[in-house]
């Protein structure tokens, strides 16, 4: 419980900074697996769901990274993780967050987990618009 207070209070800390202060790291994870079909219709330029993503203005405010295994079935080992995300692998090995679905998207804020969505129907809707406020709130 304690955990979750000190949590909630460093987020909100962090957003409630003066204009001026430094600017906040926003990193949004994607988790998939090549065995995944929804993974596919991500990643698959016939959506082009990933790709619009990755040309939008905004994707050059953030980090991202690309978390993949083979099977839905596996768990992720430490090879799966791209270079730079040694501070993830630390998270997902000592669970500190819940292992995610597939697709899954997690979004930290100064390496802070704030949010996970799961699922191609949630990015549209749920996911990305979140994404939009936490890249404007970091520029504050």
């Amino acid at each position: 419980m304690l955990k979750y207070v000190l949590g909630f209070l460093l987020a909100f800390m962090c957003f409630s900074l003066p204009a001026g202060a430094a600017k906040h790291e926003v990193t949004v994870v994607y988790w998939g697996s090549a065995d995944c079909r929804w993974c596919k219709l991500w990643e698959t330029s016939d959506t082009g769901m990933e790709k619009s993503f990755v040309a939008s203005q905004d994707f050059k405010k953030l980090k991202y990274f690309r978390v993949k295994n083979a099977r839905l079935a596996d768990d992720y080992d430490q090879e799966h993780f791209p270079p730079g995300t040694e501070w993830l692998w630390e998270k997902y090995e000592w669970k500190e967050f819940p292992h995610p679905w597939r697709p899954g998207w997690q979004v930290f804020v100064d390496r802070k987990l704030v949010d996970t969505y799961y699922g191609t129907n949630n990015w549209q809707t749920k996911a990305l618009p979140r994404i939009l406020e936490l890249l404007e709130k970091s520029r504050d």
